[in-house]
Protein backbone atom coordinates (compact mmCIF):
# COMPACT_ATOMS: atom_id res chain seq x y z
CA UNK A 1 0.00 0.00 0.00
CA UNK A 2 1.24 3.45 -0.40
CA UNK A 3 2.25 5.95 1.91
CA UNK A 4 3.93 9.18 3.00
CA UNK A 5 7.75 9.11 2.75
CA UNK A 6 7.65 10.09 6.78
CA UNK A 7 4.32 7.90 7.65
CA UNK A 8 5.46 4.99 9.75
CA UNK A 9 4.69 1.51 8.72
CA UNK A 10 3.14 -1.22 11.01
CA UNK A 11 3.97 -4.63 11.35
CA UNK A 12 0.73 -6.18 11.35
CA UNK A 13 -0.08 -10.04 10.94
CA UNK A 14 -4.18 -9.80 11.49
CA UNK A 15 -6.24 -6.35 10.97
CA UNK A 16 -8.93 -7.61 12.22
CA UNK A 17 -7.77 -5.87 15.73
CA UNK A 18 -7.93 -2.02 14.53
CA UNK A 19 -10.95 -0.73 16.11
CA UNK A 20 -12.12 2.60 16.44
CA UNK A 21 -10.67 4.15 20.16
CA UNK A 22 -13.98 4.46 21.38
CA UNK A 23 -14.96 1.07 21.47
CA UNK A 24 -11.80 0.23 23.22
CA UNK A 25 -11.42 2.41 26.03
CA UNK A 26 -13.01 0.32 28.44
CA UNK A 27 -10.81 -2.14 27.58
CA UNK A 28 -7.53 -0.09 27.65
CA UNK A 29 -8.79 1.39 31.42
CA UNK A 30 -9.09 -2.14 32.57
CA UNK A 31 -5.59 -3.39 31.78
CA UNK A 32 -3.85 -0.11 32.55
CA UNK A 33 -6.03 0.32 35.98
CA UNK A 34 -6.41 4.46 34.89
CA UNK A 35 -9.08 6.24 33.57
CA UNK A 36 -8.67 8.42 30.55
CA UNK A 37 -11.83 10.01 30.63
CA UNK A 38 -11.45 13.69 29.51
CA UNK A 39 -12.73 15.35 32.52
CA UNK A 40 -10.24 13.80 34.85
CA UNK A 41 -7.19 13.73 32.21
CA UNK A 42 -5.28 15.85 29.79
CA UNK A 43 -2.45 16.18 27.55
CA UNK A 44 0.38 18.54 27.27
CA UNK A 45 3.18 17.88 24.87
CA UNK A 46 6.10 16.32 25.91
CA UNK A 47 8.92 18.60 26.86
CA UNK A 48 13.44 18.09 26.59
CA UNK A 49 12.70 14.73 25.12
CA UNK A 50 12.60 15.75 21.15
CA UNK A 51 13.15 12.16 20.24
CA UNK A 52 9.81 11.27 21.16
CA UNK A 53 7.70 14.11 21.20
CA UNK A 54 6.38 13.59 17.75
CA UNK A 55 4.97 10.40 19.30
CA UNK A 56 4.27 10.67 22.89
CA UNK A 57 1.69 13.26 24.38
CA UNK A 58 2.47 13.99 28.52
CA UNK A 59 -0.81 12.07 30.23
CA UNK A 60 -1.87 14.76 32.67
CA UNK A 61 -4.34 14.03 35.75
CA UNK A 62 -6.65 17.06 37.04
CA UNK A 63 -3.52 19.35 35.66
CA UNK A 64 -0.78 17.62 37.20
CA UNK A 65 1.77 15.33 35.89
CA UNK A 66 1.00 11.60 36.04
CA UNK A 67 3.27 8.62 35.29
CA UNK A 68 2.50 7.82 32.13
CA UNK A 69 2.61 8.71 28.87
CA UNK A 70 0.48 8.54 26.16
CA UNK A 71 1.14 7.39 22.53
CA UNK A 72 -0.38 9.98 19.97
CA UNK A 73 -1.07 7.25 17.08
CA UNK A 74 -2.19 3.96 19.18
CA UNK A 75 -3.41 6.11 21.91
CA UNK A 76 -1.55 3.42 23.99
CA UNK A 77 -0.40 4.62 27.42
CA UNK A 78 3.41 3.66 28.51
CA UNK A 79 5.01 4.42 32.15
CA UNK A 80 6.95 6.86 31.58
CA UNK A 81 9.77 5.85 33.81
CA UNK A 82 10.59 2.44 32.25
CA UNK A 83 12.46 4.31 29.16
CA UNK A 84 12.85 0.76 27.80
CA UNK A 85 9.77 0.16 27.13
CA UNK A 86 9.31 3.35 25.44
CA UNK A 87 11.71 2.86 23.66
CA UNK A 88 10.87 -0.33 22.28
CA UNK A 89 7.37 1.22 21.65
CA UNK A 90 8.70 3.71 19.66
CA UNK A 91 10.25 1.21 17.50
CA UNK A 92 6.93 -0.26 16.89
CA UNK A 93 5.35 2.64 15.06
CA UNK A 94 8.63 3.64 13.25
CA UNK A 95 10.35 0.56 12.16
CA UNK A 96 10.97 2.07 8.32
CA UNK A 97 8.77 2.98 5.53
CA UNK A 98 8.56 -0.19 3.08
CA UNK A 99 10.42 -3.61 3.43
CA UNK A 100 12.44 -1.82 0.52
CA UNK A 101 13.78 0.47 2.64
CA UNK A 102 14.22 -1.68 5.60
CA UNK A 103 16.00 -3.96 3.08
CA UNK A 104 18.36 -0.64 1.58
CA UNK A 105 18.65 0.32 5.56
CA UNK A 106 19.91 -3.23 7.37
CA UNK A 107 20.96 -4.87 4.04
CA UNK A 108 22.55 -7.83 6.15
CA UNK A 109 20.22 -7.64 9.36
CA UNK A 110 16.55 -6.78 9.79
CA UNK A 111 14.95 -6.59 12.96
CA UNK A 112 11.48 -7.41 13.81
CA UNK A 113 9.81 -5.80 16.84
CA UNK A 114 8.20 -8.89 18.58
CA UNK A 115 5.28 -9.17 21.52
CA UNK A 116 5.74 -7.03 24.17
CA UNK A 117 7.99 -4.93 22.95
CA UNK A 118 11.33 -7.38 22.92
CA UNK A 119 13.08 -7.12 19.66
CA UNK A 120 14.01 -10.30 18.07
CA UNK A 121 16.27 -10.66 14.84
CA UNK A 122 15.17 -12.32 12.33
CA UNK A 123 16.86 -13.09 9.20
CA UNK A 124 20.53 -11.47 8.94
CA UNK A 125 21.51 -12.76 5.40
CA UNK A 126 20.58 -11.04 1.99
CA UNK A 127 19.57 -14.72 0.69
CA UNK A 128 16.72 -14.64 3.11
CA UNK A 129 15.32 -11.17 2.04
CA UNK A 130 13.06 -13.21 -1.08
CA UNK A 131 11.38 -14.39 2.12
CA UNK A 132 10.49 -11.09 3.96
CA UNK A 133 8.99 -9.82 0.64
CA UNK A 134 6.79 -12.68 0.57
CA UNK A 135 5.83 -11.56 3.97
CA UNK A 136 4.21 -8.51 1.86
CA UNK A 137 1.46 -8.14 4.08
CA UNK A 138 3.07 -7.62 7.04
CA UNK A 139 3.85 -4.32 6.26
CA UNK A 140 0.45 -2.14 5.82
CA UNK A 141 -0.42 1.23 5.91
CA UNK A 142 0.62 3.62 9.15
CA UNK A 143 -2.62 3.87 11.16
CA UNK A 144 -4.57 6.38 11.35
CA UNK A 145 -4.98 8.92 14.27
CA UNK A 146 -7.64 7.40 16.39
CA UNK A 147 -7.25 3.96 15.01
CA UNK A 148 -6.23 1.56 18.03
CA UNK A 149 -3.89 -1.32 17.25
CA UNK A 150 -2.71 -3.33 19.92
CA UNK A 151 0.82 -4.56 20.41
CA UNK A 152 -0.56 -8.10 19.42
CA UNK A 153 -1.56 -7.26 16.06
CA UNK A 154 1.16 -3.94 15.28
CA UNK A 155 3.77 -6.22 16.04
CA UNK A 156 4.02 -10.26 14.84
CA UNK A 157 5.51 -12.15 17.99
CA UNK A 158 7.52 -15.27 17.00
CA UNK A 159 4.56 -17.45 17.28
CA UNK A 160 2.68 -15.64 14.90
CA UNK A 161 5.57 -15.36 12.28
CA UNK A 162 6.01 -18.96 12.68
CA UNK A 163 1.97 -19.59 12.00
CA UNK A 164 2.20 -17.37 8.96
CA UNK A 165 4.98 -19.33 7.65
CA UNK A 166 3.50 -22.73 8.14
CA UNK A 167 0.31 -21.69 6.71
CA UNK A 168 2.34 -20.08 3.66
CA UNK A 169 4.41 -23.40 2.96
CA UNK A 170 0.99 -25.39 2.98
CA UNK A 171 -0.36 -23.49 0.48
CA UNK A 172 2.88 -23.67 -2.00
CA UNK A 173 2.53 -27.60 -2.11
CA UNK A 174 -1.01 -26.52 -3.32
CA UNK A 175 0.45 -23.79 -6.00
CA UNK A 176 0.35 -25.69 -9.54
CA UNK A 177 3.22 -23.97 -10.63
CA UNK A 178 4.93 -25.91 -7.32
CA UNK A 179 3.43 -29.03 -8.66
CA UNK A 180 4.80 -28.71 -12.03
CA UNK A 181 8.03 -28.33 -11.45
CA UNK A 182 8.06 -31.32 -8.96
CA UNK A 183 6.69 -33.69 -11.21
CA UNK A 184 9.18 -32.34 -13.61
CA UNK A 185 11.63 -34.51 -11.82
CA UNK A 186 11.10 -37.27 -13.45
CA UNK A 187 11.48 -36.03 -17.28
CA UNK A 188 14.33 -33.65 -16.60
CA UNK A 189 15.47 -33.14 -12.89
CA UNK A 190 17.90 -33.97 -10.41
CA UNK A 191 18.33 -34.58 -7.01
CA UNK A 192 20.60 -33.65 -3.91
CA UNK A 193 20.18 -35.04 -0.73
CA UNK A 194 22.59 -34.65 3.01
CA UNK A 195 22.69 -35.52 6.46
CA UNK A 196 23.96 -32.33 9.17
CA UNK A 197 23.23 -32.37 12.67
CA UNK A 198 22.21 -29.87 15.32
CA UNK A 199 21.70 -31.47 18.61
CA UNK A 200 19.79 -33.86 16.34
CA UNK A 201 20.20 -35.82 12.53
CA UNK A 202 18.23 -33.38 9.74
CA UNK A 203 17.86 -34.77 6.23
CA UNK A 204 17.96 -32.56 3.09
CA UNK A 205 16.51 -33.01 -0.50
CA UNK A 206 16.90 -30.32 -2.87
CA UNK A 207 15.34 -30.46 -6.68
CA UNK A 208 17.47 -29.12 -9.58
CA UNK A 209 14.85 -29.00 -12.68
CA UNK A 210 15.22 -27.50 -16.12
CA UNK A 211 12.06 -26.58 -17.53
CA UNK A 212 10.22 -26.77 -21.24
CA UNK A 213 11.99 -23.22 -21.75
CA UNK A 214 15.41 -24.60 -20.59
CA UNK A 215 15.26 -22.47 -17.23
CA UNK A 216 17.35 -23.95 -14.07
CA UNK A 217 15.16 -24.09 -10.96
CA UNK A 218 16.51 -25.11 -7.99
CA UNK A 219 14.39 -25.34 -4.66
CA UNK A 220 14.08 -27.77 -1.89
CA UNK A 221 11.38 -30.19 -1.88
CA UNK A 222 12.00 -31.51 1.80
CA UNK A 223 13.62 -30.60 5.02
CA UNK A 224 13.54 -32.13 8.57
CA UNK A 225 14.72 -34.27 10.89
CA UNK A 226 15.49 -38.06 10.10
CA UNK A 227 12.47 -40.27 10.73
CA UNK A 228 14.79 -43.50 9.31
CA UNK A 229 15.86 -46.55 12.11
CA UNK A 230 19.67 -46.52 10.59
CA UNK A 231 21.61 -44.42 8.19
CA UNK A 232 22.67 -47.32 6.31
CA UNK A 233 23.09 -46.59 2.17
CA UNK A 234 19.54 -49.50 1.99
CA UNK A 235 17.59 -47.64 4.33
CA UNK A 236 18.50 -44.11 2.64
CA UNK A 237 18.01 -44.93 -0.65
CA UNK A 238 14.61 -46.23 0.43
CA UNK A 239 13.91 -43.19 2.60
CA UNK A 240 14.67 -41.29 -0.43
CA UNK A 241 12.54 -43.21 -3.11
CA UNK A 242 9.77 -43.03 -1.06
CA UNK A 243 9.62 -39.25 -0.28
CA UNK A 244 10.18 -38.58 -4.18
CA UNK A 245 7.21 -40.72 -5.05
CA UNK A 246 4.99 -39.72 -1.98
CA UNK A 247 5.43 -36.11 -3.37
CA UNK A 248 4.71 -37.10 -7.27
CA UNK A 249 8.43 -36.52 -8.32
CA UNK A 250 9.04 -39.53 -9.79
CA UNK A 251 6.70 -43.43 -10.03
CA UNK A 252 8.48 -46.28 -8.80
CA UNK A 253 9.42 -47.28 -12.96
CA UNK A 254 11.53 -44.60 -12.85
CA UNK A 255 12.83 -43.24 -9.44
CA UNK A 256 16.28 -44.68 -10.43
CA UNK A 257 16.48 -42.70 -13.83
CA UNK A 258 16.54 -39.64 -11.57
CA UNK A 259 19.88 -38.40 -11.38
CA UNK A 260 21.53 -37.67 -8.23
CA UNK A 261 24.47 -35.94 -6.30
CA UNK A 262 25.51 -36.56 -2.49
CA UNK A 263 29.16 -36.28 -0.84
CA UNK A 264 31.26 -38.90 -0.10
CA UNK A 265 29.65 -40.42 2.90
CA UNK A 266 29.28 -43.97 2.48
CA UNK A 267 25.27 -43.75 3.66
CA UNK A 268 24.68 -41.41 0.48
CA UNK A 269 26.04 -43.46 -2.19
CA UNK A 270 24.07 -44.92 -4.31
CA UNK A 271 24.13 -48.68 -5.82
CA UNK A 272 22.34 -50.49 -8.00
CA UNK A 273 20.39 -49.39 -11.12
CA UNK A 274 21.04 -45.74 -9.76
CA UNK A 275 24.53 -45.52 -10.03
CA UNK A 276 24.89 -44.66 -13.93
CA UNK A 277 23.17 -41.10 -12.71
CA UNK A 278 25.31 -40.42 -9.39
CA UNK A 279 27.59 -38.14 -9.21
CA UNK A 280 29.76 -37.42 -5.84
CA UNK A 281 29.82 -34.26 -4.89
CA UNK A 282 33.49 -32.92 -6.82
CA UNK A 283 34.43 -29.67 -3.97
CA UNK A 284 34.35 -32.23 -1.27
CA UNK A 285 36.38 -34.72 -2.86
CA UNK A 286 39.29 -31.30 -3.90
CA UNK A 287 38.65 -29.73 -0.81
CA UNK A 288 39.73 -33.57 1.01
CA UNK A 289 42.71 -33.33 -1.72
CA UNK A 290 43.61 -30.13 -0.38
CA UNK A 291 43.14 -30.81 3.08
CA UNK A 292 45.18 -33.92 3.35
CA UNK A 293 48.07 -32.69 1.21
CA UNK A 294 48.47 -29.81 3.64
CA UNK A 295 48.22 -31.57 6.69
CA UNK A 296 51.65 -31.67 7.87
CA UNK A 297 51.46 -27.53 8.26
CA UNK A 298 48.36 -27.52 10.60
CA UNK A 299 49.81 -27.19 13.41
CA UNK A 300 52.10 -24.32 12.64
CA UNK A 301 49.36 -21.68 13.43
CA UNK A 302 48.67 -23.34 17.16
CA UNK A 303 52.51 -23.37 17.76
CA UNK A 304 52.63 -19.61 17.33
CA UNK A 305 49.63 -18.57 19.41
CA UNK A 306 51.36 -20.77 22.03
CA UNK A 307 54.50 -19.05 21.77
CA UNK A 308 52.97 -15.38 21.89
CA UNK A 309 50.35 -16.10 24.55
CA UNK A 310 52.80 -18.01 27.06
CA UNK A 311 56.65 -17.20 25.59
CA UNK A 312 57.99 -20.46 26.24
CA UNK A 313 61.11 -20.62 24.97
CA UNK A 314 61.06 -24.28 24.72
CA UNK A 315 58.33 -24.00 22.32
CA UNK A 316 60.07 -21.80 19.84
CA UNK A 317 62.56 -24.75 18.54
CA UNK A 318 59.22 -26.69 17.39
CA UNK A 319 57.85 -23.77 15.80
CA UNK A 320 60.63 -23.24 13.65
CA UNK A 321 61.37 -26.61 12.86
CA UNK A 322 57.40 -26.04 11.22
CA UNK A 323 57.86 -23.02 10.09
CA UNK A 324 57.19 -22.35 6.71
CA UNK A 325 59.43 -19.63 5.10
CA UNK A 326 58.35 -16.60 2.86
CA UNK A 327 59.42 -18.38 -0.59
CA UNK A 328 57.92 -21.86 -0.03
CA UNK A 329 54.54 -20.30 1.70
CA UNK A 330 53.70 -18.78 -1.61
CA UNK A 331 54.59 -21.46 -3.32
CA UNK A 332 52.38 -23.43 -1.23
CA UNK A 333 49.87 -21.05 -1.39
CA UNK A 334 50.11 -21.00 -5.14
CA UNK A 335 49.32 -24.56 -5.79
CA UNK A 336 46.03 -24.83 -4.04
CA UNK A 337 44.89 -21.24 -5.11
CA UNK A 338 43.93 -23.61 -8.28
CA UNK A 339 41.93 -26.03 -5.76
CA UNK A 340 39.98 -22.68 -4.46
CA UNK A 341 39.27 -21.17 -7.86
CA UNK A 342 37.18 -24.76 -8.94
CA UNK A 343 35.25 -24.96 -6.18
CA UNK A 344 34.06 -21.58 -5.88
CA UNK A 345 33.37 -22.76 -10.29
CA UNK A 346 31.50 -26.03 -8.99
CA UNK A 347 29.37 -24.13 -6.49
CA UNK A 348 26.96 -22.00 -8.64
CA UNK A 349 23.81 -22.15 -7.76
CA UNK A 350 21.69 -20.44 -10.64
CA UNK A 351 23.45 -22.27 -13.96
CA UNK A 352 24.45 -25.59 -15.33
CA UNK A 353 27.68 -26.87 -13.00
CA UNK A 354 27.78 -30.33 -14.28
CA UNK A 355 29.42 -29.33 -17.64
CA UNK A 356 31.82 -27.42 -16.08
CA UNK A 357 33.62 -30.57 -14.17
CA UNK A 358 35.56 -31.81 -17.14
CA UNK A 359 37.67 -28.40 -17.61
CA UNK A 360 37.89 -27.41 -14.03
CA UNK A 361 39.53 -31.12 -13.22
CA UNK A 362 41.84 -30.77 -16.37
CA UNK A 363 42.87 -26.96 -15.45
CA UNK A 364 43.62 -28.52 -12.22
CA UNK A 365 45.43 -31.72 -13.30
CA UNK A 366 47.91 -29.40 -15.97
CA UNK A 367 48.03 -26.95 -13.09
CA UNK A 368 49.92 -29.29 -10.44
CA UNK A 369 51.67 -31.59 -13.36
CA UNK A 370 53.34 -27.52 -14.32
CA UNK A 371 54.11 -27.72 -10.36
CA UNK A 372 55.30 -31.17 -10.61
CA UNK A 373 57.91 -30.48 -13.19
CA UNK A 374 59.86 -27.32 -11.76
CA UNK A 375 62.84 -28.83 -10.88
CA UNK A 376 64.55 -25.41 -9.51
CA UNK A 377 65.84 -26.07 -6.15
CA UNK A 378 64.73 -23.37 -4.26
CA UNK A 379 61.06 -24.90 -5.75
CA UNK A 380 61.32 -28.16 -3.45
CA UNK A 381 58.12 -27.88 -1.04
CA UNK A 382 55.90 -26.68 -4.09
CA UNK A 383 57.05 -29.76 -6.23
CA UNK A 384 56.51 -31.87 -3.34
CA UNK A 385 53.19 -31.15 -2.62
CA UNK A 386 52.19 -30.81 -6.33
CA UNK A 387 53.38 -34.42 -7.29
CA UNK A 388 51.22 -35.66 -3.36
CA UNK A 389 48.24 -33.51 -4.71
CA UNK A 390 48.61 -34.72 -8.40
CA UNK A 391 48.45 -38.45 -6.96
CA UNK A 392 46.16 -37.87 -4.96
CA UNK A 393 43.66 -36.42 -7.74
CA UNK A 394 43.93 -39.26 -10.15
CA UNK A 395 42.94 -41.65 -7.67
CA UNK A 396 39.18 -39.55 -7.31
CA UNK A 397 38.81 -39.09 -10.61
CA UNK A 398 39.20 -42.85 -11.16
CA UNK A 399 37.38 -44.17 -8.12
CA UNK A 400 34.73 -41.01 -7.20
CA UNK A 401 34.34 -39.18 -10.55
CA UNK A 402 31.37 -40.36 -13.54
CA UNK A 403 33.24 -40.08 -15.89
CA UNK A 404 29.90 -41.01 -18.27
CA UNK A 405 28.40 -38.14 -16.52
CA UNK A 406 31.08 -35.66 -17.01
CA UNK A 407 32.16 -36.22 -20.41
CA UNK A 408 28.33 -36.16 -21.84
CA UNK A 409 27.85 -32.43 -19.65
CA UNK A 410 31.25 -31.30 -21.29
CA UNK A 411 30.43 -32.53 -24.88
CA UNK A 412 26.91 -30.96 -24.94
CA UNK A 413 28.28 -27.55 -23.84
CA UNK A 414 29.53 -25.56 -27.22
CA UNK A 415 31.99 -23.48 -25.40
CA UNK A 416 33.57 -26.57 -24.10
CA UNK A 417 33.32 -28.77 -27.49
CA UNK A 418 35.42 -26.25 -29.07
CA UNK A 419 37.96 -26.78 -27.13
CA UNK A 420 37.89 -30.19 -26.46
CA UNK A 421 41.00 -31.37 -28.90
CA UNK A 422 43.32 -29.18 -26.84
CA UNK A 423 42.28 -30.70 -23.83
CA UNK A 424 42.67 -34.50 -24.85
CA UNK A 425 46.23 -33.37 -26.37
CA UNK A 426 46.84 -32.21 -22.69
CA UNK A 427 45.13 -34.50 -20.58
CA UNK A 428 44.88 -37.68 -22.63
CA UNK A 429 42.41 -38.90 -19.28
CA UNK A 430 39.77 -37.08 -20.91
CA UNK A 431 39.63 -37.29 -25.01
CA UNK A 432 37.09 -36.57 -27.62
CA UNK A 433 35.94 -40.32 -28.48
CA UNK A 434 35.16 -40.68 -24.55
CA UNK A 435 32.81 -38.04 -24.36
CA UNK A 436 30.98 -39.24 -27.70
CA UNK A 437 30.92 -42.76 -26.16
CA UNK A 438 29.37 -41.51 -23.03
CA UNK A 439 26.62 -39.94 -25.08
CA UNK A 440 26.02 -43.04 -27.02
CA UNK A 441 25.68 -44.96 -23.49
CA UNK A 442 23.28 -42.34 -21.74
CA UNK A 443 20.85 -41.91 -24.43
CA UNK A 444 20.51 -45.61 -24.71
CA UNK A 445 20.50 -46.40 -21.35
CA UNK A 446 18.04 -44.04 -20.60
CA UNK A 447 15.89 -44.24 -23.65
CA UNK A 448 15.76 -40.35 -24.39
CA UNK A 449 15.17 -41.45 -28.26
CA UNK A 450 12.89 -38.78 -29.74
CA UNK A 451 9.93 -40.50 -31.74
CA UNK A 452 10.65 -37.88 -34.81
CA UNK A 453 13.59 -40.24 -35.38
CA UNK A 454 12.21 -43.52 -35.29
CA UNK A 455 11.63 -43.26 -39.36
CA UNK A 456 13.54 -41.90 -42.27
CA UNK A 457 11.35 -39.25 -43.55
CA UNK A 458 10.73 -37.21 -40.03
CA UNK A 459 14.98 -37.65 -39.96
CA UNK A 460 14.89 -36.23 -43.20
CA UNK A 461 12.41 -32.90 -42.49
CA UNK A 462 14.33 -31.92 -39.68
CA UNK A 463 17.93 -32.04 -41.25
CA UNK A 464 16.57 -30.59 -44.10
CA UNK A 465 15.60 -27.40 -41.91
CA UNK A 466 19.61 -26.33 -42.12
CA UNK A 467 20.94 -26.29 -45.62
CA UNK A 468 24.42 -26.59 -44.58
CA UNK A 469 24.11 -29.98 -43.14
CA UNK A 470 21.51 -31.60 -45.99
CA UNK A 471 23.76 -33.44 -46.85
CA UNK A 472 23.19 -35.53 -43.69
CA UNK A 473 19.93 -36.57 -44.61
CA UNK A 474 20.89 -39.79 -46.89
CA UNK A 475 21.83 -40.94 -43.74
CA UNK A 476 19.67 -44.47 -42.74
CA UNK A 477 17.37 -43.66 -40.04
CA UNK A 478 19.26 -46.03 -37.19
CA UNK A 479 22.67 -43.50 -37.98
CA UNK A 480 20.15 -40.55 -36.66
CA UNK A 481 21.95 -39.95 -33.18
CA UNK A 482 25.58 -40.00 -34.76
CA UNK A 483 24.57 -37.37 -37.87
CA UNK A 484 23.15 -34.84 -34.53
CA UNK A 485 26.95 -35.20 -32.71
CA UNK A 486 28.30 -34.42 -36.35
CA UNK A 487 26.02 -31.48 -36.62
CA UNK A 488 26.94 -30.41 -33.14
CA UNK A 489 30.53 -31.30 -33.57
CA UNK A 490 30.61 -29.19 -37.15
CA UNK A 491 27.77 -26.20 -36.31
CA UNK A 492 30.03 -22.86 -35.56
CA UNK A 493 30.55 -21.39 -32.48
CA UNK A 494 32.82 -18.32 -32.75
CA UNK A 495 31.59 -16.63 -29.23
CA UNK A 496 30.85 -18.05 -25.73
CA UNK A 497 26.87 -18.81 -25.44
CA UNK A 498 24.24 -19.76 -22.54
CA UNK A 499 24.39 -23.77 -22.44
CA UNK A 500 21.05 -23.69 -21.75
CA UNK A 501 20.27 -20.93 -24.24
CA UNK A 502 21.65 -22.83 -27.25
CA UNK A 503 19.97 -26.01 -26.44
CA UNK A 504 16.48 -23.96 -26.15
CA UNK A 505 16.67 -22.38 -30.02
CA UNK A 506 17.84 -25.86 -31.16
CA UNK A 507 15.43 -27.84 -33.44
CA UNK A 508 17.85 -30.00 -35.68
CA UNK A 509 19.29 -32.12 -32.76
CA UNK A 510 16.61 -33.68 -30.96
CA UNK A 511 18.25 -36.68 -29.26
CA UNK A 512 21.08 -34.42 -27.95
CA UNK A 513 18.18 -31.90 -26.71
CA UNK A 514 16.91 -34.18 -24.34
CA UNK A 515 19.88 -35.31 -23.22
CA UNK A 516 21.14 -32.10 -22.46
CA UNK A 517 17.54 -31.52 -20.16
CA UNK A 518 17.83 -34.64 -18.39
CA UNK A 519 22.20 -34.12 -17.84
CA UNK A 520 22.65 -30.55 -17.18
CA UNK A 521 20.56 -30.20 -14.05
CA UNK A 522 22.54 -32.59 -11.72
CA UNK A 523 24.52 -30.29 -9.93
CA UNK A 524 28.53 -30.60 -9.45
CA UNK A 525 28.46 -30.50 -5.75
CA UNK A 526 25.90 -30.42 -2.68
CA UNK A 527 26.07 -26.96 -1.98
CA UNK A 528 22.76 -26.24 -2.20
CA UNK A 529 22.27 -28.73 0.12
CA UNK A 530 25.45 -27.21 2.62
CA UNK A 531 23.49 -23.89 2.03
CA UNK A 532 20.11 -25.43 4.21
CA UNK A 533 21.99 -26.44 6.66
CA UNK A 534 23.69 -22.94 6.77
CA UNK A 535 20.63 -21.81 7.42
CA UNK A 536 19.45 -24.27 9.86
CA UNK A 537 22.66 -23.28 12.02
CA UNK A 538 21.33 -19.53 11.92
CA UNK A 539 17.33 -19.84 12.34
CA UNK A 540 18.51 -22.21 15.47
CA UNK A 541 20.63 -19.92 16.78
CA UNK A 542 18.24 -16.60 16.62
CA UNK A 543 14.94 -18.65 17.46
CA UNK A 544 16.19 -20.93 20.27
CA UNK A 545 14.59 -18.57 23.03
CA UNK A 546 11.27 -18.60 21.05
CA UNK A 547 10.90 -22.48 21.11
CA UNK A 548 10.48 -22.42 16.82
CA UNK A 549 8.94 -26.44 16.05
CA UNK A 550 11.07 -28.47 13.28
CA UNK A 551 8.02 -28.22 11.18
CA UNK A 552 8.22 -24.13 11.72
CA UNK A 553 11.94 -24.48 10.25
CA UNK A 554 11.85 -26.68 7.70
CA UNK A 555 8.74 -24.68 6.30
CA UNK A 556 11.14 -21.57 6.96
CA UNK A 557 14.04 -22.71 4.69
CA UNK A 558 11.97 -24.41 2.22
CA UNK A 559 9.97 -21.39 1.89
CA UNK A 560 12.99 -18.97 1.43
CA UNK A 561 14.76 -21.50 -1.37
CA UNK A 562 11.65 -20.77 -3.15
CA UNK A 563 11.96 -17.04 -3.08
CA UNK A 564 15.48 -16.85 -3.27
CA UNK A 565 16.50 -18.84 -6.71
CA UNK A 566 13.31 -17.16 -8.59
CA UNK A 567 11.11 -20.27 -8.26
CA UNK A 568 8.09 -17.89 -8.38
CA UNK A 569 8.63 -14.66 -10.32
CA UNK A 570 5.78 -12.94 -8.69
CA UNK A 571 5.88 -13.76 -4.85
CA UNK A 572 1.91 -13.14 -4.66
CA UNK A 573 1.41 -16.37 -5.64
CA UNK A 574 2.49 -18.22 -2.45
CA UNK A 575 1.08 -15.10 -0.90
CA UNK A 576 -2.50 -15.15 -1.00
Amino acid sequence: MDSDENSPILLNLDTSFQTPLTSQENKIRKQRKINIGEKQWSRKPLKNTSKYSNLYEELLENGNESDYLICKICKKPVYKKNWRLISEHYKVHFVGNSVEKLKADYKHKITCAALKGKPFRFFETEEFHGIVTAFGQLCVAHANIGILCESRSVTPSPNGIAQAVRDRATGIDQQNEYKGLVERIKISGAICYDFGKNKRDYFVITAHVITENFLLRPFIIHFGEWSGSAKTRKAVTDYTHNLLIKKGAASSENVTQIGRTTDEGQNVISGGEERSLHVRCLCHILATIARRTTEPYHGIDKIKEAVARHGDDSLKADFVALAVFKDDFEAYTGIFEAFSMAVAKLEAAKSPTINLVLPVLAQLELHLQRCSDNQMEEHSLQRTLARSALSCLARKIERSVNRKIVGAAAYLDPNILRKMESISEKVPRWSLNDCKGSVRHLVTQLELWDRRCTGGGSATEIILENDVFAEFASSPPVSNLENEMRLHENMPCTKVVDVLEFWRKQTVMPNLKRLAQKILCIPASSAHAERAFSHLRRLKTDFTRNNMTEKTISSIICCGSLNHFGVFADTDQIIS
